[in-house]
């Protein structure tokens, strides 16, 4: 497995902490959280949270750190998740709800992975509503530098 997969993987897995009972707005079952999105959404899903590790966007400075792009998509259909909230609200409780585990989960990558700086870059909070599939998306990005190593050297390896 290479770094920026444990990365992402590592994601998922705090991803799967996003629930109420933990302080967080929304209640991410484990089925609805993915790493690229396997599979179309059915008429009768609630909610889903999926994490792209972005291929090609990392960038090595002097060969001791890497820059990739992480970009959390998150959506539902309204109607099926039946709380009272409007598509806006359900939209930014998740996103709120990404940043939030993000940010909490810091000091966890840290000590994982070393040095580590997560900055959200950019993201969508006006929900996109497809009236067809009655389905509201949106999505934050971030960026991560982290060290590599001491000299450039490809991205093959699990030493960490």
């Amino acid at each position: 497995m290479t770094r920026r997969q444990s990365i992402a993987n590592d994601f998922i897995t705090k991803a799967k902490t996003i629930v109420t009972a933990n302080g967080y707005l929304t209640d991410f079952a484990e089925s609805e959280i993915s790493h690229w999105l396997e599979r179309a959404l059915g008429k009768d899903d609630k909610r889903y949270l999926n994490i792209k590790d972005m291929d090609g966007e990392g960038t090595a400075s002097n060969g001791f750190y890497e820059a990739i792009k992480i970009r959390i998509e998150i959506g539902g259909i309204p109607k099926n998740i039946n709380d009272g909230k409007d598509v806006h609200t359900m939209i930014t409780n998740m996103i709120h709800d990404v940043k939030k585990m993000v940010h909490s989960n810091i000091s966890f990558f840290e000590n994982k992975y070393g040095y580590w700086v997560i900055v959200a870059f950019d993201e969508d909070i006006e929900p996109n509503f497809d009236k067809s599939t009655e389905m509201a998306e949106g999505w934050v990005e971030f960026t991560i530098t982290h060290r590599v190593n001491n000299k450039w050297t490809p991205d093959n390896k699990t030493d960490y």
